[in-house]
């Protein structure tokens, strides 16, 4: 008889005490490269990295917006001596619309 010999990929995602996972893998990471299972991929919508990756790339993409919204920003343009400005904040919201006799007749955004 013939035999059908298959190459079965388990999940290389190390665990909290140094093992790794070892469940059926569904994929390869495209950052760092090991097999990881349904587990311990990143979420639905990226089916090509893992879930430890996708943290990292997040936290990457924060770190700007971290500066702006930290004092970090304002420090350095203080020790600059850059000339302050005013700075608004503006805010949009939706107001009824008022038609005749007072009716409100829709919405509308100011």
């Amino acid at each position: 008889m013939n035999k059908i010999e298959a190459n079965v990929a388990l999940c290389e995602v190390e665990l909290k005490k140094g093992k790794d996972c070892g469940v059926l893998a569904i994929g390869h990471c495209a950052t760092c490269e090991p097999a990881f299972c349904a587990s311990h991929l990143a979420n639905s919508l990226t089916t090509n990295l893992c879930a430890s990756c996708l943290v990292q790339i997040l936290a990457e993409a924060s770190a700007p917006q971290d500066y702006f919204q930290g004092g970090e920003t304002r420090d350095a343009l203080l020790a600059t001596k850059v000339q302050l400005v005013d700075t608004y904040r503006l805010e949009a919201r939706w107001e009824p619309k008022k038609g005749f006799f007072g009716f409100e007749i829709g919405r509308r955004y100011v």
